[in-house]
């Protein structure tokens, strides 16, 4: 699968999150550990000890570098809005979009590329572009250590060189996405991409919202109209009861204009 987006990606979702991102002109980017996947953001650590750790990285480093991953995960987030590349997916509109009673928002990914707050990336699925990912992402590291000289572990726990360790702080934010850009096989059928941004979990910028039990942090993304287009398309999902005509109108009383709007193929009741 290409690391380049398709022109526009869906986000599945109800009316009341329909409604609110168009009348509100923003996007909520969620913590991803209150997805609907246990294994959130677990997956990076069994790649690691199995298979990456045959990488040229040296003793200290990978230690150094398993010690800040077990740190962050426990003091960092990663927020992100979860998108398809398909907005028309049977299993999508039953999970997400309210039992297919919700909507399918294409949003146009020139737009999501171009905002600075996160970046926009493919979730992988196999093990082999798990480990091909981390592969990719350890590179720098070694890279950076064959040109400058590598610390031991001492120098970069104690930060006696300060140069080395900001820069090594800096590499390991290059890696530390990886673990929510990888999902179990099983939801494969999803064709998964996250625009994401990392964050610590007490910034006070972040808002919570409840979901049953659950107090899930996130931030606001603004939609800016006075840019490139920011949504392509909408899908009614084929339980909803509007009109495309009711909706059209919706959407361009926000002021999102020239978007599609569409029903869904899907056949459910």
């Amino acid at each position: 699968m290409s690391d380049f987006p398709p022109d526009t990606l869906y986000h599945y979702c109800g009316a009341h999150a329909f409604w609110s991102i168009l009348k509100n002109h923003e996007i909520w980017l969620s913590s991803l550990r209150a997805s609907n996947d246990i294994a959130e953001g677990k997956w990076l650590s069994t790649l690691l000890t199995r298979d990456v750790v045959e990488t040229e990285l040296n003793k200290s480093i990978w230690s150094s570098l398993l010690l800040m991953l077990s740190d962050a995960h426990d003091n960092l987030d990663c927020f992100g809005l979860c998108l398809s590349t398909d907005g028309d997916v049977l299993s999508q509109w039953r999970g997400y979009a309210d039992d297919g009673c919700g909507f399918a928002i294409g949003f146009n990914t020139e737009f999501l590329s171009a905002q600075d707050e996160g970046r926009l990336a493919r979730i992988r699925y196999t093990e082999q572009e798990q480990a091909d990912l981390i592969h990719s992402r350890l590179s720098e590291f070694v890279q950076y250590y064959d040109r400058h000289g590598r610390p031991t572990l001492d120098e970069i726990e104690q930060r006696l060189n300060a140069i080395r360790r900001i820069a090594f702080d800096s590499l390991f934010l290059g890696l530390w996405d990886c673990p929510y850009l990888m999902k179990n096989p099983a939801f494969s059928e999803e064709q998964e991409w996250r625009y994401h941004s990392i964050g610590g979990n007490a910034q006070p910028t972040l808002s919570y919202r409840i979901r049953g039990n659950l107090l899930v942090p996130y931030f606001e993304l603004p939609l800016p109209l006075d840019e490139v287009p920011v949504i392509n398309r909408v899908v009614l999902g084929p339980k909803n009861p509007n009109s495309p005509t009711t909706v059209k109108n919706f959407v361009a009383r926000y002021g999102f204009e020239n978007v599609e709007v569409t029903r869904s193929s899907a056949t459910y009741r």
